[in-house]
């Protein structure tokens, strides 16, 4: 059983819910200023019961499970009241982070509803892109997590020395997967400690077209028997992690460490990005011209070197307006377009371009931004573009994203 409780100022709620917090078992409000203490009152809702767990949030700030609780006489120490009425632990939250909990858990339970049904009706794309591998998977220490309490846990990313740096898979279905993967981990973890997630990547044993990553939580000193207990049936998370996982063609599981504890691992499709052939673009496509669209000059020099380096044809534009004419009087292959350019910029360019209702209209266009971080690529991609590249430009990764972007020719 999971205790829960509202402690505020005029009444104290508590509730009994069944071991996988998803049953209300029986319920009772208190008057909060009829009783000198909080314990009291838990004393008095559980008689003979014993909940393993309790979660109180409580109308004051928390410090160390602590708090001076406003409006009342009360000092809460969550540690005491565990030991003194038998629960393993106590998590005090303030009343206002406990709301915001219940909200970010509210809009992620949506939000699976919604990708669950997506992936099921066949709208969910599966979009591989040229990425850094590190960075995908560091990203996860800055995003929120769908836990069933507030925690603060440190990612550690291990990235085995056989895996290329650079690689084509698809890092927005991905980091769906890891996330709810990564809160299954954390969630299974004893509560009120200081978790920390290991995530390791290597190639899958044999493979080199596939990567497994494995998620492994672990605590500084658990208590004995405060671990909690691995999903026993197929939660709505894990759901849409086996869902997402089939449309990139991934596998993800839930394993059990020695002591219990919920460790995950997916592998998924991995395509090592390729050098460039020595005699360049010519080797695939034969004559291939490109439209470079930046509003600094320098920019535009660095690149159209990089493309003759590729014996790429180039030509250069210094805004939307001019790459407009120069598409509408020329013939392109590909649009290198800088997203943060003044007065018309990438955004409004890419729009026209695929409103003129030329034939140019349905060019590849790439995306050039020094914006690397990867939900503005992810919202980039979105809008339809062809391709992401960050400055300062890679000439592996420009390469990689044309033979994304550009179809080759059919054979003679």
């Amino acid at each position: 059983m999971i205790l829960a409780g509202d402690i505020g100022g005029t009444n104290a709620r508590l509730a009994l819910y069944d071991d996988d917090g998803k049953r209300v078992l029986r319920s009772e409000t208190f008057e909060s200023r009829a009783h000198r203490g909080l314990e009291p009152i838990v004393a008095a809702f559980l008689g003979r019961d014993r909940p393993k767990a309790a979660a109180l949030g409580v109308a004051g700030p928390v410090v160390d499970d602590r708090c001076r609780a406003t409006n009342l006489p009360w000092l809460i120490d969550g540690r005491a009241l565990g030991r003194r009425l038998g629960i393993p632990k106590v998590a005090l939250l303030n009343d206002l982070v406990a709301i915001a909990t219940a909200a970010h858990a509210l809009e992620t339970m949506v939000q699976d509803v919604t990708d669950l049904a997506s992936a099921t009706e066949g709208e969910l794309k599966f979009r591989p892109v040229t990425a850094v591998i590190r960075p995908e998977l560091e990203v996860l220490a800055g995003l929120p997590l769908p836990l069933d309490a507030p925690r603060e846990p440190e990612i550690v990313v291990e990235i085995a020395p056989e895996v290329p740096e650079f690689g084509q898979f698809d890092p927005i279905l991905l980091r769906k997967c890891l996330t709810h993967l990564c809160a299954v981990v954390l969630n299974g973890l004893p509560p009120g400690s200081q978790p920390a997630i290991d995530l390791r990547c290597a190639l899958a044993p044999g493979r080199r077209d596939r990567l497994r990553l494995t998620i492994a939580g672990h605590s500084p000193a658990p208590a004995a028997g405060q671990g909690q207990n691995p999903p026993s049936g197929e939660t709505l998370a894990l759901s849409l992690v086996y869902r997402v996982a089939e449309v990139m063609g991934a596998r993800a599981a839930i394993l059990r460490a020695p002591d219990g504890s919920p460790v995950a691992r997916i592998e998924l499709p991995f395509v090592t990005v390729p050098e460039p052939p020595a005699t360049g673009a010519e080797a695939v496509y034969g004559r291939l011209r490109a439209l470079v669209v930046d509003d600094i000059a320098t920019n535009r020099f660095v690149l159209i070197q990089l493309l003759r380096a590729l014996r790429i044809e180039a030509d250069e534009a210094g805004g939307g307006g001019d790459a407009l004419e120069k598409l509408a009087g020329g013939e392109f292959d590909l649009v290198l377009l800088d997203m943060n350019m003044p007065d018309m910029d990438g955004e409004a360019t890419f729009r026209e371009i695929r409103a003129a209702g030329a034939p140019w209209a349905e060019i590849p266009v790439v995306a050039l931004t020094a914006d690397a971080v990867a939900l503005k690529r992810d919202y980039y991609l979105a809008l339809g573009l062809n391709g992401f590249v960050s400055k300062p430009v890679d000439r592996r990764l420009l390469w990689a994203e044309i033979l994304s972007a550009v179809p080759r020719p059919p054979p003679l």
